[in-house]
């Protein structure tokens, strides 16, 4: 049977896990959300500088899901070495 502080510490792990997991999912709907303005200013507006910034929210969206992808994959492997620091 593990120990109280093995317990504790194994909970802190699980903590920051879905808290990673939750910031990913906020940055994901952050994307979504610039997609889908973009997608919107195309559909129902003709002039050029609505057009302009579509391709600007687009490219937004772009940014933000790259760099969520990438500081969850980072951010994941730091909550996987503490987890072998510890053993």
């Amino acid at each position: 049977m593990p120990d109280k502080e093995e317990v504790k510490l194994e909970m802190e792990r699980l903590d920051a896990l879905l808290s990673n997991e939750r910031t990913l999912m906020s940055y994901l709907r952050t994307a979504a959300n610039a997609f889908i303005l973009a997608i919107a200013l195309f559909k129902f507006f003709a002039n050029q500088f609505v057009h302009a910034l579509g391709i600007a929210s687009l490219a937004a969206g772009a940014v933000i899901l790259t760099v969520s992808i990438f500081r969850y994959r980072k951010n994941r492997q730091k909550i996987s070495m503490l987890k072998e620091d510890a053993e």
